[in-house]
C-alpha cells in the first residue's frame, strides 16, 4: 500500500491541489516530507519480510524445508542494522528480529524444521546452521532412515506374497505430467528465493 502511494504521489498532490477537490477548504491535509521519508524507510525495512510473503504465497505446494533457512535468514538481516542511518529502519529491526526469535524454538520444531531442510536439495548443505547442529541434524536423519529401512525390510519379511497365482493387469500408459504452474511464477519464486536467501544458503 506505502509503495503504491509512493507511486501515484505526484498525481495525489495534484489532485489535492486542484480548485475542483478543494473547493472551499482553507487547507489540505497532505504528506510532509519527514511523512514520506518515513514511508520509504518502512517499505524497505519490510522489504525482506514482503519477499518472504509472496514466495511461500506463490509456492505451488508449500513446505516446511523453506521455513528454516527463510527464518535464519530473516533474522540475520534484521541484525545486521548498526550501519542504517535511519532511526526509524534500525527500531522496525529490531522489533521484528525479537518477534522471529520468539518463533520455532523449542528443540521438538528446530529438529523437524532442520530435518525437512537438509532433505531439500536447495539446503542440504545446511549452510545457515552451526557446524555442531549441521553434524547433528544429518545424524539424526540417517538413524530415523536406517530405522524405517529395517521396519520396512521387517514387514516384508512377515508378509506372505503369492504372486504365482495372481494375474497381473495391464497398467495404463504413463502420460508425462503437465506442469500447473506458470513459467513465469516460477521465475518470480526463483527469484524472490535468490533475493532473500542469496547465494550463501542455495
Amino acid at each position: 500500500m506505502l509503495e503504491r502511494f509512493l507511486e501515484q504521489q505526484p498525481a495525489v498532490c495534484a489532485a489535492l491541489l486542484s480548485q475542483e477537490v478543494r473547493k472551499g477548504a482553507a487547507e489540505i491535509f497532505t504528506l510532509t516530507e519527514s511523512d514520506i521519508s518515513c514511508s520509504e524507510d518502512v517499505i524497505t525495512a519490510l522489504k525482506p519480510m514482503k519477499d518472504a510473503t509472496l514466495l511461500m504465497s506463490e509456492e505451488s505446494s508449500p513446505t516446511a524445508c523453506l521455513i528454516a533457512p527463510l527464518h535464519a535468514k530473516l533474522i540475520q538481516d534484521m541484525k545486521e542494522n548498526t550501519e542504517e542511518k535511519s532511526v526509524m529502519i534500525r527500531e522496525i529491526k529490531r522489533v521484528i528480529c525479537e518477534d522471529l526469535s520468539k518463533r520455532y524454538t523449542t528443540d521438538q520444531e528446530t529438529s523437524l524444521l532442520n530435518k525437512c531442510a537438509s532433505l531439500d536439495p536447495r539446503f542440504k548443505a545446511l549452510p545457515f546452521l552451526s557446524k555442531e547442529k549441521r553434524e547433528e541434524t544429518y545424524k539424526t536423519v540417517i538413524t530415523e532412515a536406517s530405522s524405517l529401512q529395517e521396519e520396512v525390510h521387517g514387514n516384508l519379511e512377515d508378509s506372505t506374497v503369492k504372486e504365482a497365482n495372481i494375474s497381473v493387469s495391464p497398467q495404463p500408459e504413463v502420460t508425462e505430467l503437465q506442469d500447473d504452474c506458470p513459467t513465469t511464477s516460477k521465475g518470480r519464486a526463483s527469484s524472490l528465493l535468490h533475493n532473500l536467501l542469496g547465494k550463501d544458503l542455495l
